[in-house]
């Protein structure tokens, strides 16, 4: 956020450009950085917001409002944030169909689902049950934000006993890795 500006559609950083942003675990963001988020989505370029939507913003002013503008979705907070769901399986859906259905591992904080609405506008995209945790909104300039309310597994070196590669399945359908030719 120091460093990069927002420039057609990318963070620009030390002269490279990057189309998307990803918020891994957030939950206390810098106004500065909800701020880059919006401007990039709005300019074409994709955001993507794992983990706990913030209500509290870094300086300790409130978070959600905004953060519900970028994402359009609700939420509502509650006194335990996040649902402890270890071994439930996160379904993917719409958008988001072609990943593979993941399963909650622990029931560490990390590993919480944050369940929310979609508004008018926003397509759900993930599931754990009745529980939309995952969301994409297209924004007018081309660009997207999605919302994903649990941490999505990538073992790609296997030390489960099996691969998984769900943050690459993500960031590939929804187009962080352009085409190579």
């Amino acid at each position: 956020v120091e460093m990069g500006r927002v420039e057609n559609g990318a963070v620009v950083v030390g002269g490279r450009r990057f189309t998307t942003l990803c918020a891994l675990f957030e939950p206390f963001p810098s106004p500065k950085l909800l701020d880059m988020m919006r401007d990039l989505a709005e300019s074409g370029g994709r955001v993507v917001w794992s983990g706990p939507p913030p209500v509290l913003d870094a300086e300790g002013n409130p978070a959600l409002e905004r953060w519900r503008a970028l994402t359009g979705v609700s939420y509502t907070p509650g006194a335990d944030e996040g649902l402890l769901l270890p071994g439930r399986k996160i379904r993917f859906a719409g958008s988001l169909e072609q990943v593979p259905e993941m399963t909650v591992l622990t029931d560490f904080l990390v590993d919480r689902i944050y369940p929310v609405e979609a508004a008018e506008g926003t397509e759900p995209v993930a599931f754990e049950g009745v529980y939309c945790v995952g969301t994409l909104r297209k924004t007018a300039g081309g660009g997207s934000v999605a919302f994903l309310g649990f941490r999505p597994r990538d073992d790609q070196s296997g030390s489960l006993g099996y691969e998984s590669r769900h943050w690459f399945e993500i960031l590939d359908t929804l187009g962080a890795y352009p085409p190579t030719g």
